[in-house]
């Protein structure tokens, strides 16, 4: 029965939501994370890892369906006394169908590790992603997303992920 219910209460709040704030003219703020800090460690000791990743974004719909903007994204990890930091800096387009939206994405990866290693990757992706709006200027965007990571050292690497993000919109 609580399996019902839930089931239900999702179902209205998805049919629910209004697509108020999408619309031609207004700017977007975003911001996401993986949800915090994730630490991990071999169950026979040795080193652990621990990674923070923070992400924003800033766009423009230009019209009622339509969005651009840039994105900005920083995470460190650290594992056995070693530090990788990166940073990522690109473009993302929008195309809203009410509330539903594919994303594209693309840009430059840009890391530094605790022995000076410098290494500068291009990246694109794409996903699809759902705006469930609490009010006019706030939505709370889950997305389903695939990146492709290229470098001139390697084939490259990609990565299949669930983001969530919270946009505000003025």
């Amino acid at each position: 029965m609580k399996k019902i219910i839930s089931i239900t209460l999702l179902l209205i709040a998805f049919t629910q939501t209004t697509n108020a704030q999408i619309e031609g003219g207004k700017k977007i703020i975003g911001a996401s994370s993986n949800m915090g800090l994730n630490s991990s460690s071999p169950n026979g000791g040795g080193s652990s890892t621990s990674t923070l990743q923070l992400n924003t974004s800033w766009g423009y719909l230009f019209t009622k369906n339509l969005a651009a903007g840039l994105d900005l994204g920083f995470s460190n990890t650290s594992f056995g006394g070693t530090s990788v930091t990166t940073t990522n800096i690109g473009g993302f387009g929008r195309i809203y169908f009410k509330n539903v939206y594919p994303e594209f994405n693309i840009g430059k990866i840009i890391t530094n590790n605790s022995f000076g290693g410098n290494n500068t990757y291009s990246y694109y992706g794409f996903g699809i992603g759902y705006a469930i709006t609490l009010n006019d200027y706030i939505s709370i965007d889950p997305k389903l997303s695939y990146t492709t990571v290229n470098s001139e050292y390697n084939s490259g690497s990609s990565n299949l992920g669930i983001n969530i993000g919270f946009n505000l919109y003025f």
